[in-house]
């Protein structure tokens, strides 16, 4: 089968790809709230960075003539239990819950973590897994 790189910009580092397509199922990398033209978080904020992550994800469905109800799997990893509920909020505005699997994961060494960087802090990053041909409902 044949592997085709998608990226949310032109990048000038090969190694590295926002999504692999191999045959129809689409592999989505660690996306975070990360606007794509700057490189930049968009906020500080949670719910934007949030927003942002699915804007993120969409953008690479589209690439492939998907949208988001071509999602199957889904895997966030959060660095505060507190933004849980909001997070399942904002990702239920996207997706359809009860057709996706999901996981939500709070790393328990990040659990205390603080940042020493300048810049704001990426509060979540979600990994997804696609199907262009998705099976059918039994």
């Amino acid at each position: 089968m044949s592997r085709t790189a998608i990226t949310l910009c032109p990048s000038t580092d090969p190694s590295y790809s926002d999504a692999v397509m191999v045959g129809s199922t689409i592999y989505i990398a660690g996306q975070t709230g990360k606007n794509p033209a700057t490189g930049k978080l968009v906020s500080a904020e949670f719910s934007q960075q949030t927003h942002q992550v699915w804007k993120n994800i969409g953008s690479i469905l589209r690439q492939v003539g998907a949208d988001y109800s071509h999602l199957v799997s889904i895997s966030a990893y959060l660095l505060r239990p507190t933004d849980h509920d909001l997070y399942v909020e904002i990702r239920n505005s996207y997706v359809l819950p009860s057709r996706v699997a999901t996981t939500t994961v709070m790393p328990r060494s990040l659990l205390d973590h603080t940042s020493t960087l300048a810049e704001p802090e990426p509060w979540i990053k979600v990994v997804a897994v696609a199907e262009l041909d998705p099976v059918r409902a039994l």
